[in-house]
């Protein structure tokens, strides 16, 4: 929690310095691995960030990441089938840092976000 607090109050401080902010989210990201919905958010955040600099391969990378994270959920529920080679042309370390392979999920290690699929498309639900 205190690495949580102290890389957010540094992010406020960063402005200037884009990689250092970029880093920063990263260990933000990280730091939320037990949450879906967090992680993708701040993924989401970077790949934003990385966009708006024009650095487009890095906010492709971020994106994936955020799709590993849906998948890895309607996949381990059975929603949907996913050949995980596919994200090792964008970046080979994505199914390994987001345990996304079928044999290692376990939607236990991660609270879920409640993606699901909705005529083809996905969507979180949120409880109220």
């Amino acid at each position: 929690m205190r690495g949580v607090l102290e890389a957010t109050s540094q992010l406020s401080e960063v402005t200037n310095d884009n990689c250092k902010a970029a880093d920063l989210r990263i260990q933000l990201a990280n730091s939320y691995r037990g949450s879906a919905a967090l992680r993708c958010a701040w993924f989401d955040a970077l790949a934003s960030n990385h966009l708006s600099e024009h650095w487009y391969s890095e906010a492709a990378v971020c994106q994936a990441h955020s799709i590993a994270i849906v998948a890895r959920e309607l996949g381990v529920r059975n929603e949907i089938k996913i050949d995980w080679n596919l994200f090792d042309v964008i970046n080979d370390r994505i199914v390994e840092e987001e345990n996304a392979r079928e044999e290692s999920s376990r939607l236990e290690d991660t609270q879920q976000a409640g993606y699901t699929l909705v005529s083809g498309r996905i969507r979180k639900h949120v409880l109220d």
